[in-house]
């Protein structure tokens, strides 16, 4: 199993254990009160965040894997480098859109 894989599994529980939490405490239909609401936002967004940093750190498990056999630590760390800002700049610019709120 890959460290992402592991990490993911650890953060997921999380998020579930928020939900869980949630429907404990608004079983019924209709719209919760906001401090119940709360547990299943902050649930979604520690789900979508597990998502994000799994695959961010499968990418760099699977690149870090591929780069190996290059036998050539310059071009692996430029390649890593441009990788790295590469998500930095499309995660700032997810950002700067709102698109995560």
């Amino acid at each position: 199993m890959s460290k992402a894989n592991e990490t993911f599994e650890n953060s997921i529980k999380d998020a579930e254990h928020l939900l869980a939490h949630f429907s404990t405490l608004h079983p019924g239909s209709g719209h919760p009160p906001p401090a119940v609401e709360v547990l299943k936002r902050a649930g979604l967004i520690m789900a979508m965040t597990a998502w994000e940093t799994y695959v961010e750190d499968r990418l760099d498990e699977t690149l870090k894997a591929r780069l190996v056999s290059l036998n050539n630590d310059k071009i692996a760390k430029l390649v890593s480098k441009k990788l790295a800002d590469e998500i930095s700049r499309h995660v700032g610019a997810i950002e700067l859109t709102g698109a995560r709120s």
